[in-house]
């Protein structure tokens, strides 16, 4: 997730994208998908690695959209949630079951 005073272009979205796929082809994760989101929640970019699975395009979205409608990375939405369990049933029930507060939506300022 990129939040700027700019609005970001696509080609910046697209770097940001292949960027994070290098960093986890590197460190040798599994394969994953990445869901670059401008400031309004509107993705931007998207790209996944095969082998694709069903759902991991959605479990992106869903990281980037709990980190940007918390203002928070997801890493820090786990402790949130563990502490205000009440809270988050009151968020995915507004949010409309998109938010995935698990490790992995990163907020990216300039």
């Amino acid at each position: 997730i990129k939040l700027l005073n700019m609005p970001l272009t696509t080609e910046q979205a697209e770097t940001i994208a292949q960027r994070a796929l290098e960093v986890a082809r590197k460190n040798k994760l599994n394969p994953m998908a990445v869901c670059v989101m401008n400031g309004a929640g509107q993705t931007l970019f998207s790209k996944m690695e095969l082998p694709n699975v069903l759902l991991r395009e959605s479990i992106a979205r869903g990281k980037a959209m709990g980190a940007l409608g918390l203002g928070v990375d997801s890493a820090n939405m786990v402790k949130m949630f563990e502490a205000r369990p009440y809270f988050f049933q009151s968020l995915f029930t507004a949010s409309q079951g998109s938010l995935i507060p698990v490790p992995g939506g990163v907020l990216i300022r300039d």
